[in-house]
C-alpha cells in the first residue's frame, strides 16, 4: 500500500510517527514500512511511505464492536501497543501538549 502525507505543517510531528511506525514494523506490531518515498533530491523531508498491504484484514464494523469477545481482543492488541517501549522516542506522556499545541494551529 502507498500513503503519502498531507501537508499538516506542524501539527503531526512527522518524523517521530514514522521513527515510531518503522520500529514497530520491525517488532510485528503493524504492517511492514517497505520503503519511503523521498521529496526531490534535497528538497526536505519524505512524502510518504510505502507499506506492506494486510490481506484479509478489515476494518472493525459496529456489530464487530458490539461482540465482547472481539472488543477483548481489540483492547489486548492496543495494550501491546501502548506497552512497548520505543527506543526512538521519549517515555513521557505528550498527549495533552500535542492536542494543546494542535488546537492552538487550528483555531481562528
Amino acid at each position: 500500500m502507498v500513503r503519502f502525507f498531507g501537508d499538516l505543517g506542524d501539527l503531526v510531528d512527522r518524523d517521530s510517527e514514522l521513527a515510531i511506525f518503522k520500529e514497530m514494523s520491525e517488532r510485528g506490531l503493524g504492517p511492514k514500512q517497505l520503503g519511503l518515498i523521498p521529496r526531490e533530491a534535497g528538497a526536505g523531508p519524505v512524502i510518504g511511505r510505502v507499506e506492506e498491504f494486510l490481506e484479509g484484514w478489515a476494518t472493525g464494523t459496529a456489530e464487530d464492536f458490539q461482540r465482547e469477545e472481539y472488543v477483548l481482543g481489540v483492547a489486548e492488541l492496543i495494550g501491546c501497543w501502548h506497552a512497548a517501549e520505543v527506543a526512538c522516542c521519549p517515555q513521557e506522556v505528550r498527549l495533552f501538549d500535542d492536542l494543546r499545541r494542535m488546537a492552538a494551529q487550528v483555531q481562528p
